[in-house]
Parts: structure tokens; sequence; C-alpha cells
């Protein structure tokens, strides 16, 4: 196989070229002043925690580089798994008390979006218009290790498809759904991963307002309950669900699975890898 084609989410557009390095979102002393101060501290003190978990993920790729292995699916034909264990932000591991890690859904999309991936998988996960190694990140509001996994995967590949996924309980619904229905959702991923601050609508909104590629804030907030964005937000966890992805980050190129951090060199030789499979 080669590599080409641009990737779609269906509809998805791609990551920008350049981000503005001025314009990295609010601080927390620009909440709301009516934003609970405790609020700001509870968060932050559980993100320090789990940026001490990340620390351990991203030492990994420091390790003497290791011949790669790949076990495959036998419910998925085609489809494989990197079989060594990578570091990942899991529900279990860092979120205890931050709520359920299931979105708020209606029933019928969450039914959809399992029949359309029930149907075909491989067109669910990367689009009709797929190139011949396709790739696909899912990432969540609250993983401090997504915003640096994205970077080394965005710094390989330039059209990788955006699957946010609400694993961290609401704040990370509201989140999800965002990057869902933003007209750049790589712009309000760079903003919204990994921070300290509880990505509310409040914290939302401020960061949308002062984002070049949302013009209009209330838009993108209306768009955020649609039902185009419970049927997306659906497919993305239905899809992370039949794949077995128990947490982020996580990727799939072509048709192999790379569940947790991992570093550039290996993401570059499954790359290659997976445009040699036949």
């Amino acid at each position: 196989m080669t590599r080409g084609g641009p990737q779609t989410q269906g509809p998805g557009p791609t990551p920008p070229e350049n981000v503005r390095q001025d314009d990295a979102g609010p601080t927390p002393s620009s909440l709301p002043e009516n934003e609970p101060a405790q609020k700001f501290n509870r968060r932050a003190a559980l993100a320090i925690g789990a940026a001490l978990f990340a620390l351990g993920g991203l030492g990994l790729q420091y390790r003497a580089s290791r011949a790669l292995s790949y076990e495959p699916m036998d419910d998925l034909p085609g489809f494989r798994r990197l079989a060594r264990s990578q570091s990942i932000t899991s529900f279990n591991a860092a979120t205890i008390g931050l709520g359920s890690s299931r979105p708020r859904l209606p029933p019928v999309a969450l039914e959809t979006a399992r029949a359309v991936v029930a149907s075909d998988i491989y067109t669910a996960l990367h689009g009709p218009e797929a190139g011949d190694v396709p790739v696909s990140f899912f990432t969540s509001a609250g993983c401090p290790l997504c915003g640096p996994q994205a970077e080394r995967l965005r710094g390989l590949i330039p059209d990788i498809t955006l699957r946010p996924l609400a694993f961290f309980g609401p704040a990370s619904d509201r989140a999800a759904r965002a990057m869902i229905a933003a007209p750049d959702p790589w712009a309000l991923h760079d903003r919204l991963i990994g921070t300290a601050i509880v990505t509310d609508d409040p914290f939302i909104r401020a960061v949308a307002d002062r984002s070049p590629t949302i013009p209009d804030p209330d838009t993108l907030f209306a768009a955020m309950d649609s039902p185009d964005t419970d049927a997306r937000l659906a497919l993305n966890h239905a899809l992370a669900s039949r794949l077995g992805i128990p947490g982020t980050p996580a990727i799939v190129i072509g048709r192999t699975i790379v569940v947790g951090m991992t570093a550039r060199r290996d993401l570059a030789r499954i790359l290659d890898d997976e445009t040699a499979r036949p």
C-alpha cells in the first residue's frame, strides 16, 4: 500500500498548519468572577497528580527500542493491536471522583452508532474517502498524555482524523462536543487538552472568544448540543468500544491499533509497517 489522500472524519477538517503561540487560551484568572475558587483549586490538584502519572508515560520513550510486535484481533478480521504495553490515562487510573466515563447521549444516537460500526467499521472509522493508510486519533479532555502524543503524531502525518471522547465525566463531554462542533477541532484540542482548569461551558466560551478560528461562539454552543454532534460523539464511543480502546491516547493507523503513549520513532515504524501490509 502507499500513503496518500486526505483523511476525513465525515465531516471533519484537517489540522491547522500553524497554531498561534500567543493565543493559548485563558488562564485561571480569566475565568468568570462567579466561578468558585475551590473548583479550580480542586482541578489543579487533580491535574498535578495526573501530570505526575503522565511523566512516567513520557519516560517510556527513552527506553531502549525493542522490536515491535502485533497481535491479531480475532473478532475484527484484518485489524491488529500493537503488542508492546504503553502508558495510558484510563478512567480507573486518573478520574476517581470526576464522574461517569460514559457520555450523556440519546439512546437512539448510541443505537444508530453501534449499527453503523457493525456494518462497516473501517469506513465508520476513517471515512468513505480515506487514503491507503488513514490515521484516527482518540483523545479526551483531562488526559495529560494526549497533548504530547498528538504533537509527535502530527509531526509525522499531516492528515489525521480527530475523534474526541468523553472518558472523564461531564467536563470532558462538553470539551468533546466543542471539538466536534468547532470549524477547526484541532485548534480547540490544543487548548482544551491537558489543562488544569475544568473544561465546563464558561471556560470553553472563554477559549472560543479568544480563538480566531471561531467567529461566533454562540453558533459553536448551539452546535454542541445538536443532533449531529450527538451522532458524531456516539460514533466515536461506539468505535472505541468495538476497537477495545480502554483509555487515551489511542491511535488507529490503517488497521493497526496503538493504545497509549508511544515514541515518535515507533509511530514512524508502525506507519511503515502498515504501508507495507498487503
